[in-house]
């Protein structure tokens, strides 16, 4: 059974290393590039996971990502980021993120992330 994700990130090379790391394994539904598309496409699109840049959200993250987690509730999210401290990274989860990874890792471990968010 193929898996739907929703991509978002802001530059357009990263949207595009994020489809090919997760495809054919999960279904990229949908690329996002600023927060109301994302917010658009969420509802639009239904997707099970989302996986979305720490930078696409501004200067206010956790609230952000708070809002994105009630306003879709089933999905599930993966942050990603380019370095997150233990309070951050507590933060973050707090808000509503199922998972956290860095950029900086092999996009297999985003991939291995957002198969194990997929789990039941």
């Amino acid at each position: 059974m193929t898996r739907s994700c929703l991509v978002a990130a802001r530059r357009p090379e990263l949207l595009r290393s994020l489809k090919r790391a997760l495809e054919p394994e999960v279904e990229v539904v949908g690329m996002s590039d600023n927060l109301l598309s994302l917010e658009d496409s969420l509802s639009a699109l239904d997707p099970e996971i989302a996986v979305v840049d720490l930078d696409l959200l501004g200067d206010a993250p956790w609230k952000l990502l708070s809002l994105l987690k009630r306003g879709a509730p089933r999905v599930r999210l993966v942050l990603l980021v380019s370095e997150l401290g233990p309070d951050a990274h507590q933060l973050a989860l707090r808000a509503g993120a199922d998972h956290i990874v860095e950029r900086s890792g092999a996009l297999t471990s985003l991939r291995d992330a957002v198969l194990d968010s997929l789990q039941p």
